[in-house]
């Protein structure tokens, strides 16, 4: 699993239309059996597999979890166009669903969770395929759990979010970095030619700085800021009672897709500077894989010991912290020290060739 150190995933087996693995989410230790279905278009190789669940609830005791695409539409309510659905069909899920002692978890987000992507409202079909379930033990292991129905932005599908835990979101301030793809826009070189305009560097570039937070920020904003806010839309349209019957909210959720998608390929290349993988060429598209290298290497650099003349002082003991000044501060003074004679002799090596270099 990507996050091993969160979620633990063994004894995965696969049968048919299901995929059956014993899962344990760290703190919480109580193994949990999850149930991932892709159910087939056939009618009876779905009864197959209902039969099989049934055949599960019967044997397993545990909490357990089955969530994914049923293929099937519970009431009229969860359709939007073409053709109405089998009442008798309905109740026979239903049926199978109170055997199993399943009960649907509800969700957050649209009501659909599947479209044809048409975009003119005669063939415009919704309906709900994409449903999550747990049985009484889950429940009260996860009694705080969500499902939160996630935009469309690639997939006819809607993502299934299942959130066991609600997330504490805390901001957090990162400091000022110059970021690669920053240069790909074109309003980056006027900024810099305009405002490197000193022969002091240190001030040329404190004067560079104040003029691209505000830019940074009214352009690119926090990435994932972007994300979250075109996220937020796409949500609120696909969720909106009105998304069915509305050409103008279709033609706008079509806009926003088009934005998150560039956001995206945004996000990659900042993941591709956070990661320092430099041995990939454009086009190599692999966030995932980007993100795990950035995290990786945040977790090497991360300084868990300074080592004095005695001992080594283990950052993770509060008393060490408080103590950590006595440390740091007389080694820094004495690696830093410079002569300001030095420095004047070294600015006045450079010239106005090093400035027309660093404002290319």
């Amino acid at each position: 699993m990507w996050k091993d150190d969160i979620i633990n995933v063994q004894n995965a087996v696969r049968r048919g239309q299901e995929i059956h693995a014993t899962t344990e989410v760290i703190p919480i230790r109580k193994p949990w059996l999850f149930t991932s279905i892709y159910a087939s278009t056939c009618i009876h190789n779905r009864n197959i597999m209902w039969d099989h669940l049934e055949s599960i609830s019967n044997s397993y005791k545990g909490p357990w979890l089955v969530g994914g695409d049923f293929n099937d539409i519970l009431a009229a309510s969860k359709k939007f166009g073409g053709k109405p659905i089998k009442d008798s069909r309905a109740r026979y899920i239903w049926s199978k669903i109170n055997k199993c002692n399943l009960v649907d978890l509800g969700l957050k987000g649209s009501k659909y969770t599947w479209t044809n992507n048409r975009r003119n409202k005669k063939g415009l079909i919704l309906e709900r395929l994409d449903k999550v379930f747990g049985n009484e033990e889950w429940i009260e292991l996860f009694p705080k759990s969500s499902i939160i129905h996630l935009p469309r932005t690639h997939s006819d599908h809607n993502h299934i979010l299942t959130e066991l835990i609600p997330r504490n979101r805390s901001l957090h301030k990162f400091p000022f970095r110059l970021e690669t793809f920053w240069c790909k826009h074109l309003e980056f070189q006027t900024i810099v030619k305009n405002n490197w305009n000193n022969s002091d560097y240190f001030k040329a570039s404190l004067n560079l700085v104040d003029k691209l937070k505000p830019w940074k920020d009214s352009t690119f904003e926090n990435i994932m800021g972007r994300k979250r806010k075109l996220l937020a839309r796409l949500q609120g349209i696909q969720s909106s009672n009105s998304y069915a019957t509305s050409s103008f909210l279709r033609k706008l959720e079509l806009d926003l897709q088009n934005e998150f998608n560039d956001i995206i390929k945004i996000e990659e290349d900042y993941w591709k500077l956070r990661s320092r993988i430099m041995w990939l060429n454009d086009g190599d598209s692999n966030t995932k894989f980007f993100h795990v290298s950035a995290t990786n290497r945040k977790r090497r650099n991360k300084i868990n010991y300074f080592k004095n003349e005695e001992n080594p002082l283990n950052l993770q003991s509060r008393c060490n912290k408080i103590n950590l000044d006595n440390l740091v501060t007389p080694s820094f003074a004495n690696w830093f020290e410079y002569n300001f004679d030095d420095l004047e002799a070294l600015t006045r090596r450079s010239n106005k060739k090093d400035d027309s270099c660093l404002t290319r």
